[in-house]
């Protein structure tokens, strides 16, 4: 697996329709608690593999990033089973607690 890069709306909508566990990396360029989570964010898509990581540049994509409330860089969001409103959101890139995040809704587990 590997962290996918999301560039278009309906690119997003189509992400989450297709797969049952999506975690969302809500992040910007110039953030700098976003770069210092990203490799992590990579090494755990590779062992958490019934989900599927994605990454939303907010300002790419404002109206996207509005549209889920997200105000804080890095904001994690987790959906599920095609909903369209996250299950779980974590603000903050505190590893440990993102990796929590990652096992609470791992399908494998």
């Amino acid at each position: 697996m590997t962290v996918h890069n999301v560039e278009t709306v309906d690119q997003f909508k189509e992400i989450l329709a297709k797969n049952p566990v999506v975690f969302v990396d809500w992040f910007a360029t110039w953030c700098g608690p976003c770069k210092m989570i990203a490799p992590k964010l990579a090494e755990w898509s590779n062992e958490y593999t019934g989900i599927y990581f994605v990454k939303v540049d907010v300002d790419a994509l404002p109206e996207l990033a509005a549209e889920h409330n997200v105000k804080a860089m890095p904001t994690f969001h987790v959906f599920k089973d095609g909903n369209s409103t996250a299950a779980e959101e974590f603000v903050s890139a505190v590893p440990p607690k993102v990796l929590d995040l990652i096992k609470k809704h791992n399908p494998e587990a």
